[in-house]
């Protein structure tokens, strides 16, 4: 994603070292004509400046959401995209400010899913969650931040790798290392804009179960989790 060009050398100047004259005349016209010479206008110059002009390619931004799907929460007014071969299922419309308002995208074989939620108003417990990724939503009008990691779940004795999206002031208080383990909500949330004083919170996560932490690690390098951080990165309010 993220030249080399040859100039032209100085022009050498031929010296003539004379022996013998044959005479005054023969003289002065070998002198004029090496004037003229010296008077010829050079023409290399137009051709250094063409050989050094860059060539630049045009180059398109891809969007990595074309054909994908929009699903937007009418209440709560948030957005995100989905790949066209995933469907939409358990989707609840809430019946106003802090009410329940869910949704969740699957893949075809329901291997893979994204899910939000609305009005879940507790983070439960800080587990020991190591940092895999830490990015941004591409289009974003509040400041959130996706958080990728994996923890430890006592209660089932399983591992869980998660994509979550969270308050960007999250991270205030509860800091994140790549590649560290540090305590952090078990069931982060984002604030929800467009609310009044009310000010709910929602979540968009995906997640994956395992019965060991290397394969939890290993599941972040899977086609299905770069499917899912790209549905979390799409995340907007649609104000």
């Amino acid at each position: 994603m993220k030249r080399n060009q040859k100039g032209f050398g100085a022009i050498g100047i031929l010296v003539i070292v004379v022996v013998a004259l044959a005479g005054f005349g023969g003289w002065y016209v070998w002198h004029k004509s090496g004037d003229q010479a010296a008077q010829t206008p050079v023409t290399q110059s137009s051709s250094k400046k063409t050989a050094e002009t860059p060539v630049r390619a045009t180059q398109t931004p891809v969007d990595s959401y074309v054909g994908w799907k929009t699903y937007c929460d009418n209440v709560y007014h948030y957005c995100f995209r989905y790949p066209s071969d995933w469907s939409l299922g358990g989707s609840t419309v809430a019946a106003g400010f802090c009410d329940v308002g869910e949704a969740a995208v699957f893949r075809p074989d329901d291997n893979a899913a994204v899910s939000y939620t609305n009005a879940n108003n507790k983070d439960g417990s800080a587990p020991a969650f190591t940092t895999v990724s830490i990015d941004k939503p591409v289009a974003a009008n509040q400041d959130l931040t996706i958080v990728g990691g994996y923890f430890y779940y006592n209660n089932s004795g399983k591992y869980f790798a998660v994509y979550d999206v969270v308050d960007t002031s999250t991270l205030t208080s509860y800091p994140l290392t790549v590649g560290q383990a540090s305590p952090f909500p078990q069931t982060p949330r984002f604030t929800d804009l467009g609310t009044g004083t009310q000010r709910c919170t929602g979540s968009l996560f995906a997640q994956s179960v395992f019965s060991d932490a290397a394969s939890a690690k290993a599941w972040f390098a899977s086609s299905d989790a770069k499917t899912s951080l790209q549905i979390l990165k799409s995340f907007y309010y649609d104000q």
